[in-house]
């Protein structure tokens, strides 16, 4: 987030108000191609780590279809909740914050960087 707040201004600030649907995040991800070079396993989680800072709240059926979208996920061949079960070990990442829950983790960061900001500034 500390990063797209320097590159992208205006991304940062609709991913921190929660303000960019999941298809407009996944063509930002994609037009990047950040993962083209990655293993499919390091490119999954990447891809995880910004899904559930950003979408954390969304069914995972929704985030598994943006993940086929990204080209991280394909899931021919694997058993019914593989996804889940994957997405799960992300969850666990932010269960030791009290107060940053998944569904908020760039939000609360954007808050962060937005203070900071504003203290600087001022």
């Amino acid at each position: 987030m500390t990063a797209l707040s320097i590159k992208n201004r205006a991304l940062h600030e609709q991913i921190g108000r929660r303000e960019i649907s999941l298809s407009e995040f996944t063509t930002f991800l994609k037009e990047l191609s950040l993962f083209n070079n990655k293993s499919d396993r390091e490119a999954f989680w990447w891809v995880g780590l910004l899904y559930i800072g950003a979408f954390g709240d969304r069914p995972p059926d929704e985030l598994e279809k943006e993940f086929e979208k990204l080209g991280v996920w394909d899931p021919s061949g694997k058993e019914q909740g593989a996804f889940q079960q994957e997405l799960a070990g992300f969850a666990k990442g932010f269960s030791h914050l009290e107060d940053i829950r998944p569904e908020s983790a760039f939000s609360k960061i954007y808050q962060t960087l937005e203070g900071l900001r504003s203290f600087a500034e001022g």
